[in-house]
């Protein structure tokens, strides 16, 4: 490090697959030139004199530790980010991020966030579309649910306000309970509310080894999902629940231009996967040139 901070490097990754976070020498933030830093699994101790890295354009952290310094903090000091995929950080109080740090980064077109390291205690769909509408220039949206709680809106199912975010094309929403209609709910508007959206992709997860039985999806009625620009649907875990057929169901119906559509079953699926196939055969198409592959097993 001490030889790298000399070098003016602009690209740094460093990939620790020890069971300890290895501490970082302080020499990487005299790397003022950094354009792309990726670390997995370190420990970092920035110096009281550091004041950011002016020119970082694409900042991957996975299990970093931050000592006596505030994550959000130290993110509002990367002015120009355009990229920030934040992951698999523990539970630890110093390490969430407010959402008012987070909501500086204006340049972004990427961004990779678990939820649960925001310093929220519940969300809506509201809350999570006011932290989005701050990124104008956002392009891809990555969330990852786990560990999340997710409460009505105060005004009942739908009542939330769609976004102007005309760049964003891509949204992935990992972990998401079928099981439960609330997070169903936020699905639908998260879809609803990003009408330029081009590429969708859901992971599954249910807190039960068996889903409960479906709720009722006519309380989704009165949201007309409407005409959606969708080209490409990937949905992961797939485990043929009644709310997983629902969602399938509307997004083949209100989507004109689909190209696409990969359905990974769950490793645990077997008979109810040929049945669920006979099944999508009669489902409508809005799109007649919609393509629906069934892959074997989750990859």
């Amino acid at each position: 490090m001490v030889l790298l901070s000399r070098k003016g490097i602009k690209e740094f990754k460093l990939t620790n697959m020890h069971e300890q976070p290895l501490k970082l020498s302080s020499k990487l933030f005299s790397c003022v030139k950094l354009e792309r830093l990726t670390l997995w699994n370190c420990s970092l101790h920035p110096t009281p004199t550091f004041s950011g890295f002016p020119y970082l354009l694409h900042l991957s952290f996975y299990n970093v530790i931050f000592v006596n310094r505030n994550f959000g903090e130290f993110i509002t000091q990367c002015p120009l980010l355009k990229l920030l995929e934040v992951g698999h950080f523990d539970l630890d109080p110093i390490r969430i991020i407010k959402m008012g740090e987070i909501a500086k980064l204006k340049s972004l077109e990427c961004l990779c966030l678990q939820l649960c390291k925001l310093d929220i205690i519940t969300f809506t769909s509201s809350l999570v579309f006011h932290l989005v509408s701050h990124f104008s220039k956002l392009q891809k949206l990555y969330l990852d649910l786990r560990k999340c709680k997710f409460i009505r809106e105060s005004g009942g199912i739908g009542n939330w306000v769609r976004t102007s975010l005309s760049c964003l094309r891509t949204l992935q929403l990992q972990y998401i309970d079928f099981g439960s209609d609330i997070m169903l709910s936020f699905v639908n508007d998260m879809i609803c509310g990003l009408p330029e959206l081009q590429t969708l992709k859901i992971t599954a997860e249910y807190n039960y080894v068996f889903p409960p039985p479906a709720f009722c999806a006519s309380d989704l009625n009165h949201i007309s999902m409407g005409q959606l620009q969708l080209r490409v649907i990937d949905f992961n875990s797939f485990r043929c629940s009644e709310n997983e057929i629902w969602l399938i169901k509307s997004l083949l119906a209100c989507s004109p231009a689909l190209k696409k559509m990969y359905i990974h079953p769950s490793v645990c699926l077997n008979y109810e996967k040929s049945m669920f196939a006979t099944k999508l055969l009669k489902l409508h198409r809005a799109s007649s040139a919609a393509e629906v592959n069934i892959i074997g097993r989750l990859q």
